[in-house]
């Protein structure tokens, strides 16, 4: 059966209103307890009684400590009164009063501390009684048992748990264990994985192999070339370290090294400035950039381009030079003389190399 509970402060507490094995929590303001925080239970309708806590039990021996307190004070100072009286009416002969301990005993819980004289009032016997404290819920919780059941489902602890409720939970836990939990035994496993058995074929969903080729004419997309292929590959290539360049570990970088050396290029129609071509007995100026800048000033060459079909002889009197001083790592002054005859409109190329 599922036990359940109420919570709400003391003001709306109704005990009539609880159910056989119900708890009800009083979250403040119930005047028996220090905090005003209490556990109530119902045996039965109309039989409610509240739960005493580790701090309940602590308030009631401090409360009873401060009556016993209270009362022996009172008791003390009733007696002492009377001792200073028989001494003020000379009741004493001289010989020296006493005050001897009777009994001790322990009273009832809720009764009153006493203390008794039960010897005269000038040799005194004074008999103690000192109110036992209410005792919790478990009295002796070390040798005590306690009747639970285990809980149907697993849940962690929760602060407001009762011990029984606390062991419920626990056995729960204990009892979803399983075997292994207690040997480490991979054996004590259940739903096991299939481990690998180290053979190729066992394995599903393979990935597919690719054939090795010993060969260089295979047009193959799904296979490999074997080592010796591979060799035969390096040595078509040759020997990297036999390359007149500077970069002798990588082919593109020695290629790009061996390109960077030559470049080349030509000019559109070149005309004197101011002009609409080079007049005859005059020439023209162009400023050539290169396409890369050279590592070192280059050598440069330049000539005039004739087409291919052109038949026209004034083509022998247009000199294309380069500018003595003008070459840089960047470029150069291309210069065009036309002694023709006629004016003219060339265009020239160039190479240049280092």
């Amino acid at each position: 059966m599922a036990i359940q509970s109420r919570n709400g402060d003391y003001g709306h507490f109704d005990p009539r209103k609880l159910l056989p094995a119900e708890l009800a929590v009083v979250l403040k303001d119930d005047p028996s307890a220090k905090d005003g925080k209490s556990v109530y239970i119902c045996f039965k309708a109309g039989d409610v009684k509240r739960m005493a806590t580790y701090e309940d039990m602590v308030s009631n021996m401090d409360q009873s400590l401060e009556e016993i307190k209270s009362v022996f004070s009172k008791d003390m100072v009733d007696l002492m009164g009377d001792i200073q009286e028989k001494l003020d009416n000379g009741d004493f002969d001289g010989a020296a009063a006493t005050i001897k301990i009777g009994t001790v005993t322990t009273g009832e819980p809720g009764t009153q501390a006493k203390v008794t004289n039960v010897g005269t009032s000038r040799d005194a016997v004074l008999n103690f009684v000192f109110p036992r404290g209410a005792t919790g819920e478990i009295e002796n919780l070390d040798t005590a048992t306690v009747n639970f059941t285990q809980a149907s489902t697993r849940s962690n602890i929760l602060a407001t748990d009762t011990m029984k409720t606390i062991l419920g939970k626990i056995k729960k836990f204990f009892a979803d264990l399983k075997t292994v939990a207690f040997s480490g035994s991979y054996n004590d496993l259940t739903n096991k994985p299939t481990l690998f058995s180290g053979n190729y074929n066992d394995l599903t969903n393979k990935p597919t192999i690719p054939s090795i080729l010993n060969n260089l004419t295979s047009t193959s997309t799904s296979s490999g070339l074997s080592a010796a292929m591979g060799k035969q590959l390096a040595d078509n290539q040759g020997n990297l370290s036999d390359l007149d360049t500077d970069g002798k570990d990588n082919l593109v970088e020695a290629i790009n090294e061996e390109h960077a050396r030559i470049q080349s290029g030509k000019t559109g129609v070149i005309n004197a400035s101011g002009k609409e071509n080079i007049p005859d007995q005059s020439y023209a100026i162009v400023q050539i950039t290169f396409p890369k800048a050279f590592p070192s000033i280059p050598n440069v060459v330049a000539g005039i381009v004739c087409p291919a079909e052109s038949k026209n002889a004034n083509y022998g009197g247009l000199t294309a030079t380069v500018e003595e001083g003008s070459v840089t790592k960047t470029g150069f002054n291309l210069r065009v003389f036309n002694d023709s005859g006629s004016g003219c409109q060339p265009r020239a190329s160039w190479i240049a190399s280092i």
